[in-house]
């Protein structure tokens, strides 16, 4: 099994190791942290200003009579990447691929991959388990500070029939972070208006063998009464 799942936030348990863990953009004004002391988490600064607060990562997986989660993280490795790709159906036939990379290898047989772009963050999950595994579950949390707007997409049934079933064709409902439904889904992209005429996206890319990504309100506040969603 692979799981290859990329997940941006583009600005337009486990038992673990101990320790904060940075990696920046080429321009320098996206700084990504993650945290390993008790759960592995990681957090968003833009410019000096904090964007997305500690959010856990976490996945557990079952294999026979035993599940395991990521594992304790060991070797750490940190590389700048300049590179472009070819794309026929953008606007632009070049695309430049830049960004920080901070790979962080774990007992498991995980590797946990954060990427720090001039425009955005992103992480993904890789394994290289070769034996069959089953996903018993997966944390993807996404705080933020306070109780900024933002607008929704639903997936289209929200409380009836399928609610797996979806056309990309929601409705954007445009309400703050605390009134989306508890008992509804969203798909993305979903964005989040933040100070200053900054908006966060939020969205997945990248998915190979892996389903796509819903996100939910989180059932229960955080003791910092941060508003959180998740998938």
């Amino acid at each position: 099994m692979r799981t290859n799942m990329l997940l941006l936030f583009c600005l337009t348990a486990m038992a673990v190791s101990a320790g904060n863990y940075e990696v920046s953009s080429p321009n320098g004004k996206v700084k990504v942290t993650v945290n390993t002391d008790a759960a592995v988490q990681w957090s968003v600064d833009y410019d000096g200003r904090q964007v997305l607060l500690p959010s856990t990562i976490d996945i557990r997986l079952v294999q026979g009579k035993k599940t395991h989660g990521l594992g304790t993280v060991g070797k750490v490795a940190k590389l700048s990447v300049n590179n472009s790709f070819k794309n026929p159906f953008y606007k632009r036939l070049t695309v430049s691929d830049e960004y920080g990379q901070l790979l962080l290898y774990t007992t498991q047989k995980f590797t946990i991959e954060v990427r720090a772009y001039n425009d955005g963050a992103a992480y993904r999950l890789i394994t290289k388990e070769k034996k069959a595994a089953q996903v018993a579950d997966e944390t993807v949390e996404f705080c933020f500070a306070d109780d900024f707007p933002a607008f929704i997409p639903y997936v289209n049934d929200n409380r009836a029939g399928e609610r797996y079933c979806y056309s990309f064709e929601s409705y954007y409902d445009e309400v703050p972070l605390s009134k989306m439904y508890p008992d509804s889904l969203a798909i993305t992209p979903l964005a989040v208006c933040l100070p200053d005429g900054m908006k966060a996206i939020v969205m997945d890319a990248g998915v190979e063998n892996y389903p796509g990504m819903f996100l939910k309100k989180a059932s229960e506040p955080r003791a910092d009464k941060t508003c959180r969603f998740h998938r």
